[in-house]
């Protein structure tokens, strides 16, 4: 373990004091000198053994589980085909449509173009 390390030196230094944690080395931080935190490597879990067996009798399937799935065939997606003209039947203007707007509704609009 070498002398500690200002707050200051270990945030600029952070990534590099991570890895050499990592790598087994204790490294302190102090504030004025004084030791307030210690960076180690966190200790992997131990890992159990694995038991066959462990579950049995502490989950049970009913008997229908067992049973052929009913399989319905199902047709495959088709992509409707494209028909122009299609709202001619949902929507109907009258002749009025097409004739251009009055001067009093577009004057707020002139200019802004």
């Amino acid at each position: 373990m070498d002398k500690p390390i200002t707050i200051r030196a270990a945030k600029a230094r952070l990534p590099e004091l991570i890895r050499r944690a990592e790598a087994g080395e204790e490294i302190v931080v102090a504030r004025r000198n004084k030791p307030v935190v210690r960076l180690v490597p966190i200790a992997a879990p131990p890992k159990l053994p694995r038991r066959p067996g462990r579950l049995k009798g502490k989950i049970g399937l009913d008997e229908a589980f067992w049973d052929p799935l009913d399989l319905v065939p199902v047709a495959p997606a088709r992509t409707p085909k494209r028909q122009f003209g299609g709202l001619k039947d949902v929507a109907s203007f009258d002749e009025s449509f097409r004739d251009p707007l009055r001067d009093d509704f577009l004057s707020p609009f002139k200019g802004k173009a």
